[in-house]
Formats: structure tokens, sequence, C-alpha cells
């Protein structure tokens, strides 16, 4: 299992990088035009302190397309905005929580962050073998959210932040890791 989570500062930050979140979803669950099986998505809106999470098992009526899926991120900005007490359904599949990274982050052993940091990036993933997190930042990473991923034994790895966007990178990770699990 693979699972992708990308920090935004809050909900404004999404709203202004929509393309770029709906990409990110996309690099990180679709293969061409069908889901992957073996991966997830995540987007954490810190100020909120809300996640919306894309489960590729229960994800239902969805295109591979950037407006399909700026659709649902839109129903989930909008259900962000009108509060939510513990979690909602806002799309087969997609639900918008309180439950905190935390809770998406412990159940795997390897976990990763994308930094200007740490080991290279092909290094890090070359013999990774079964569930892996990667955390990549929208824009930058807050001084708290790299104090909790450190203490969620998250390592850093060293990805081209500067010059690609994060569903590039994304699709960089899934390319390494298809041909790392091919092995």
């Amino acid at each position: 299992m693979r699972r992708f989570v990308v920090v935004a500062r809050d909900v404004g930050e999404v709203e202004e990088y929509l393309p770029v979140v709906s990409r990110c979803v996309s690099a990180s669950i679709m293969l061409s035009h069908r889901l992957r099986e073996d991966s997830d998505f995540l987007v954490v809106l810190e100020r909120e302190r809300v996640e919306v999470f894309f489960n590729t098992a229960k994800l239902r009526n969805v295109r591979p397309d950037e407006s399909s899926l700026r659709g649902v991120l839109v129903k989930a900005l909008r259900r962000v905005k009108v509060g939510v007490e513990r979690w909602h359904r806002v799309h087969s599949g997609v639900i918008v929580s309180r439950r905190g990274i935390e809770y998406y982050v412990s159940s795997f052993k390897r976990s990763y962050y994308c930094s200007t940091r740490g080991v290279d990036i092909l290094t890090a993933l070359r013999n990774v073998r079964g569930d892996v997190l990667v955390v990549l930042p929208l824009t930058s990473y807050s001084a708290a959210m790299l104090k909790l991923l450190s203490s969620l034994k998250a390592s850093p790895i060293r990805c081209p932040l500067s010059s690609l966007w994060p569903d590039q990178v994304i699709v960089v990770i899934n390319v390494i890791l298809d041909r790392v699990m091919i092995r």
C-alpha cells in the first residue's frame, strides 16, 4: 500500500492551488484510465485540523481528468467550510475528517517526508518493500508540521521541491516504487 499525503496551510491555499491538488490526487491514485489498487491519497488542512481522504478501495465514479477530481475536491472543501464534527462522506470513497494526521500515518512502518535535505529520493526508496507513506508540502511545511512528522518517525528524503510541483514529485515517486516493486 502507498499513501501520499499533501499538507496545505488551510482551505484558502488548497483553493488557490486547486488544479495542482487535483493533479496530486490523479498522480497518487490513478493509472492512465483506472485506479491504482495499491494507493490512496490524503490532503491535510493544517489550520482547520481537517483531512480529506481518498480511499481508492471505495472510490467510485471519478475520472483521471482534472475537472472530475476538482469537482470532488470542491465538494470536500465546501464541507470543511460548513464544519465537520468527526467525519463526513462527501463522495463514494472520499471522507472529510478530524482524525488527525497521526491516524493516517501511524499504521505505516515506513514513512517519509519530502524535504530539501535528507537521503536522496532514489536511495531511500530503492529497497522499499511493502507499505510506504510519503508526505509532501503543497507549498511549504510549517515548523509545527515538521516537528509532528519528526515525532511520527517520518524520515526526510531529498526531493526536487524547488523545481517540480507536488504532483510531479508524486509521479517520480510512483515510477521509482513501480520499478522497485516489480523486482
